[in-house]
C-alpha cells in the first residue's frame, strides 16, 4: 500500500461548501479550462522575517488564464505545493500545501493544507480555511478541515479532537459535531483516521480508522450517514490498512481497492 509522509499533529473537521457544481462536474488539475495556478520563488515580492529575525522569501502564487497573469499573491508558508482541487461556475478551489515535509503516517488527509477559493469573474482570492486536508465531491464541494494528528493520542490534552469532527456547511453556516466510534484496537490511544469518501450522492461519508503501527498494521472500515449521524463498522483488516476506492450505485456501499 502506498505510503505518504508528513511532519505534524491534531483534529479534523469536515467543512461542507454549499455551492452547486458546474455543468459537467469538476476536473481535479493543476491547470483547468485555461487556469494555471502555480508557485514562483524567488521573486523578491514576499521576504518575511522569521522567529529567529532571519529573512526568507516566500514563494508568490500566480493565478494565469491563458497564459497572463490575473492574479497574484504571496504563499502563506515559504514553499508551497499546490493542487486545484475543484471548479464550480464562479469560483475555483485550491489547495496549497507545504513542501518538503516528512515522516511516517497511513493517510494524505494527514497534511493540513490552506483552501482558497478564487473568484473568477471578480478576480478575487478568499482564503477558506488554513486547515484543509483533503476536498470531496458529491452533489455539493466538500473539504475536510482541520489538523488531523499522525497518532491521534487521548491520553493528553488534545483528547476531545480525537473524538469528533464537525460538518460546516459553508452555504447555510450551519454546523453538526459527530462523534467518531471507538476503535477495536489492541492499543487504542493511539490511532489514525482518515481515507475519507463521500457517496455521490452527498448522504454517507466513508473512512478508514488505523492502527497506526508499521510492525502490525490493522483498520477498519466505517460509514457516517450524514443525517441521522450514525456510524457503521462494515470491515475490519488485521494486517493491512484499508483504501476505499468508491461506492455502489445506490450510495449504500462502499468499494474497497
Amino acid at each position: 500500500m502506498k505510503r505518504f509522509y508528513v511532519i505534524g499533529l491534531c483534529m479534523a473537521m469536515l467543512i461542507v461548501a454549499g455551492e452547486s457544481l458546474a455543468a459537467g462536474g469538476g476536473t481535479p488539475a493543476e491547470v483547468i479550462k485555461g487556469y494555471s495556478i502555480v508557485p514562483v520563488e524567488n521573486t523578491g515580492k514576499c521576504i518575511k522575517k522569521q522567529p529567529d529575525n532571519t529573512k526568507f522569501d516566500f514563494d508568490q502564487i500566480v493565478i494565469k488564464k491563458d497564459g497572463v497573469t490575473k492574479k497574484s499573491f504571496c504563499a502563506p508558508i515559504g514553499l508551497v505545493n499546490i493542487k486545484i482541487a475543484y471548479e464550480t461556475k464562479t469560483n475555483i478551489y485550491f489547495l496549497v500545501a507545504p513542501d518538503g515535509i516528512g515522516g511516517y503516517y497511513l493517510f494524505a488527509e494527514s497534511v493540513a493544507r490552506s483552501l482558497y477559493r478564487y473568484n473568477k469573474a471578480a478576480n478575487t482570492v478568499t482564503l477558506v480555511t488554513k486547515d484543509a486536508l483533503n476536498v470531496l465531491v458529491g452533489k455539493k464541494i466538500y473539504s475536510i478541515e482541520g489538523a488531523q494528528k499522525i497518532y491521534c493520542d487521548r491520553t493528553g490534552k488534545q483528547k476531545d479532537m480525537c473524538e469528533r469532527i464537525v460538518l460546516r456547511n459553508l452555504g447555510t453556516g450551519k454546523t453538526a459535531n459527530y462523534t467518531l466510534p471507538k476503535p477495536n484496537f489492541v492499543v487504542y490511544d493511539y490511532y489514525q483516521f482518515g481515507g475519507f469518501s463521500l457517496s455521490p450522492d452527498g448522504n454517507r461519508l466513508g473512512m478508514i480508522m488505523a492502527k497506526g503501527d508499521s510492525q502490525a498494521e490493522q483498520g477498519s472500515v466505517y460509514i457516517l450517514d450524514i443525517k441521522t449521524a450514525k456510524w457503521t463498522k462494515v470491515l475490519d483488516y488485521k494486517d493491512v490498512v484499508p483504501a476505499i476506492s468508491g461506492w455502489s450505485k445506490d450510495n449504500k456501499t462502499v468499494l474497497m481497492k
